[in-house]
């Protein structure tokens, strides 16, 4: 009752403003990894760099990259998008890359022959074959694109739902921080439920045959 209560309050807009704040972080992190995995097929060495880069800044725990904006720039959006994209980045590149592992190298190797051009290779190679094995590495990025959004909301955040949740700890009262986990919940499956609708029509439309 207390999170029916909290939908149909001024709460709602701190819901829109977490919900809106994931889309576009995720969206971004996710462009960003497609671009970090396509440069990688250049040449190996800048797939080695790349894999080498984003192994070491996914051990680094979200908190420690959380605190080190926080510190950086303060608290706010900027904090927020730049916590949550340092997170997501690297888990995104790393999986597309273990896809294009997986392509054919006889195909690599007539690109490479007839000097196709990489972007022509970007668009009618790497990029269908992205599609075809998306949904897995899409679901997994907007996961783990709400949870970190939610930390950095809750520790260097001034709106927001885990802003939110984050005055309801002090207060420390029960029915209001367990409402607020509920709606918390709620929302990242319905959105996540959206998207992986969105991801399936994806894959089915541009998928290779």
């Amino acid at each position: 009752m207390t999170a029916a209560s909290l939908l149909s309050s001024p709460e709602i807009y701190p819901l829109m403003t977490t919900l809106w704040r994931t889309l576009a972080a995720f969206i971004a992190s996710l462009l960003l990894a497609i671009v970090f995995a396509l440069v990688g097929q250049i040449n190996p060495l800048c797939k080695a760099v790349i894999k080498d880069l984003m192994s070491f800044v996914i051990r680094i725990p979200s908190i420690a990259s959380i605190s080190f904006f926080v510190l950086l720039c303060g608290t706010g959006a900027l904090t927020i998008y730049l916590s949550v994209m340092t997170v997501v980045i690297p888990v995104a590149c790393l999986g597309i890359l273990g896809i294009y592992e997986k392509i054919n190298p006889g195909m690599t190797t007539i690109n490479r022959v007839y000097r196709v051009p990489f972007v022509r290779q970007a668009f009618y190679l790497y990029l269908p074959t992205l599609f075809g094995s998306f949904h897995a590495i899409f679901i997994l990025s907007y996961s783990l694109t709400f949870k970190a959004l939610i930390m950095a909301e809750f520790l260097g955040g001034l709106s927001g739902l885990g802003y939110g949740l984050m005055l309801r700890r002090e207060t420390l009262d029960l029915n209001q921080l367990s409402a607020y986990i509920l709606l918390i919940a709620l929302a990242g499956l319905f959105s996540q439920s959206v998207l992986e609708r969105c991801a399936r029509w994806l894959t089915r439309h541009y998928a290779p045959i």
